[in-house]
């Protein structure tokens, strides 16, 4: 389960599905899904999205990427889908974020980049 969390944390960017972990680690989809959440808490696609929206907290405090540039990097196809998510995880916008002068500090979310 370690080795999967690594392998999520080094493609977070990337499109990663259960059905593709399962094949890379070569393991039944629902005994990984329960595996992961039994060990790290999160469901793979929490995971994902909380790897995803550390990154975009970064990539908005420190640095001038549009925030559609910003979801693209990050493994988001849409913007509604990434302001959804990252308001889930923050409570705000990723827009309000930048501007309300936030300080990235990973610890903010749940698990370090």
């Amino acid at each position: 389960i370690y080795n999967i969390a690594d392998y999520i944390s080094d493609h977070y960017a990337e499109s990663i599905s259960l059905d593709g972990l399962a094949g890379v680690f070569y393991l039944s989809k629902f005994y990984l899904s329960r595996s992961f959440k039994e060990v790290t808490g999160y469901s793979i696609n929490e995971y994902i999205n909380i790897h995803r929206v550390q990154k975009a907290q970064w990539y908005l405090t420190e640095t001038d990427l549009s925030i559609s540039e910003i979801a693209g990097r990050i493994g988001f196809g849409s913007m509604t889908h990434f302001e959804k998510i990252f308001k889930t995880y923050t409570t705000m916008t990723p827009l309000k974020y930048r501007k309300s002068g936030h300080i990235f500090a990973p610890s903010e979310l749940p698990i370090n980049p």
